[in-house]
């Protein structure tokens, strides 16, 4: 009979955010696709104490209270509300070749636009939309855990390991393992529903067995975790300002926790995280 051998625990919490560097691979970006950018900022402004700037190319920019840039918010008509994650990589031609070759679909080729760089739209082979941008070219977030700022991103797939092979040959994630008891390993197990782009100092994103938490007709996606210091407060101002929760607080690995939707109908969640600072 064949022996069993004992994983390797790396950590027995396994998630702890804060300020960390930006490098290939991570998320470096978000846009927020909307057909009513003024109301969008209104809400936004309203629950996380963003103000906006304009840009040139007529797009605004929300920034944190500590005045680092959280995301752009883009006009759109007649497509599904977005959260689009951008992620970090030395050469969008070249990883776009390798998204080919990985299953995924490039949903938009290479091309250079005006404040964003050198970028491209991709999909992956479960159908969840993300999108590309050079280092070199875009001056992104800065992840962390001061109110408003963007915390933690995740895919919500429904082919844990499709997704695992594609973001490892795609964005080079090696991967950390968490099980149900909050442990996080370097192998995998039958029991793992969450592997995470680095060990716990260092990850910045993760994939998600959405088995689990696709609700419905709900389709694999990114989902986007903001920070908040007091998640009850944060709750109320979304309420305030016409958002919805779906479902209560609850805990998670990384913190407290609850999904919410913005008026026109973005999805993202408050995080009132588990701090290494």
């Amino acid at each position: 009979m064949e022996a069993t051998l004992p994983r390797t625990e790396v950590s027995s919490v396994a998630l702890l955010l804060g300020p960390m560097e930006i490098e290939n691979g991570d998320p470096v970006w978000l846009e927020l696709n909307t057909p009513d950018v003024h109301a969008a900022m209104n809400f936004y402004s309203h629950v996380f104490g963003w103000r906006f700037g304009q840009r040139s190319t007529g797009n605004f920019v929300g920034y944190a209270a500590n005045e680092l840039p959280v995301a752009s918010f883009t006009q759109i008509e007649d497509a599904d509300v977005d959260w689009r994650v951008y992620f970090q990589v030395p050469d969008v031609p070249e990883t776009t070749a390798a998204v080919a070759v990985s299953r995924g679909r490039i949903l938009r080729s290479p091309a250079r636009v005006e404040g964003l760089g050198h970028l491209a739209v991709i999909e992956d082979p479960t159908g969840a939309v993300f999108a590309l941008s050079e280092a070199s070219e875009i001056s992104g977030f800065v992840l962390g855990t001061g109110h408003g700022q963007p915390a933690w991103f995740e895919v919500v797939s429904n082919c844990f390991q499709i997704s695992l092979s594609f973001y490892h040959d795609v964005l080079g994630w090696n991967y950390h393992f968490v099980d149900d008891d909050g442990i996080m390993t370097l192998e995998q197990s039958e029991d793992d529903y969450f592997a995470t782009n680095g060990p716990t100092a260092s990850a910045s994103a993760g994939v998600v067995d959405g088995m689990r938490e696709l609700i419905d007709d709900e389709l694999p996606h990114w989902r986007s975790y903001f920070a908040v210091s007091d998640i009850d407060e944060a709750v109320a101002a979304v309420s305030e300002a016409g958002g919805t929760t779906r479902g209560e607080v609850t805990r998670g690995i990384l913190g407290r926790q609850v999904s919410v939707t913005d008026p026109q109908g973005g999805r993202f969640v408050l995080l009132e995280a588990d701090t290494q600072e």
